[in-house]
C-alpha cells in the first residue's frame, strides 16, 4: 500500500514522479527517461527495503513500468498547466476568483498569450512528441 500524501489518496508513485518529471524536464531529460526511471526505482526499492518489505513482492519493476505506461499521462496533463504558470510573468497571472468553469469565455481568459509563449509551445511540443514516440498516450 502506497499513499500519496499530496492528494491524500492511495495511488501509484507514478502520479507524483511523472508530475515532477514532465514539469521540469528538458529535451535531454526526456531523451534519458529510462535512466531517470531506473534511478527513481532503485531509490524507491531501497526505501521499501528500509521499511522492512521486499520490493520484488510489494512493487516489482515490471509493475512500476506498466504503471508508468498507463499513468504518466497524468504528469503530462499537469505539465501543461504548471509549465504555463512557471513561464508566466507577474502581470500575466490570472486570478481564478469569480471564474465560471462552465463558461467558455472565462476559460479562455485563464490562458492568455504569454510573453514566453514560444518557449511554452516548444516545451509542450517536445512533451507531446515524447508521449507519442513512447506510446504513452
Amino acid at each position: 500500500l502506497l499513499i500519496d500524501w499530496q492528494l491524500l489518496r492511495q495511488a501509484s508513485p507514478v502520479f507524483d514522479i511523472s508530475y515532477f518529471f514532465y514539469t521540469i524536464s528538458s529535451q535531454e531529460g526526456l531523451d534519458n527517461l529510462n535512466h531517470y526511471l531506473e534511478l527513481y526505482y532503485q531509490e524507491l526499492r531501497e526505501r521499501i527495503k528500509g521499511l522492512g518489505s521486499d520490493p520484488d513482492t510489494l512493487y516489482p519493476l515490471h509493475v512500476f513500468r506498466k504503471e508508468w505506461k498507463e499513468n504518466s499521462k497524468y504528469g503530462f496533463a499537469m505539465a501543461f498547466m504548471l509549465v504555463r504558470m512557471m513561464l508566466s510573468a507577474d502581470d500575466e497571472i490570472v486570478s481564478m476568483e469569480g471564474l465560471d468553469f462552465g463558461n467558455a469565455e472565462d476559460m479562455q481568459r485563464m490562458y492568455p498569450k504569454l510573453k514566453e509563449e514560444d518557449e511554452f509551445i516548444r516545451r509542450m511540443k517536445a512533451l507531446a512528441e515524447h508521449m507519442i514516440k513512447n506510446d504513452f498516450l
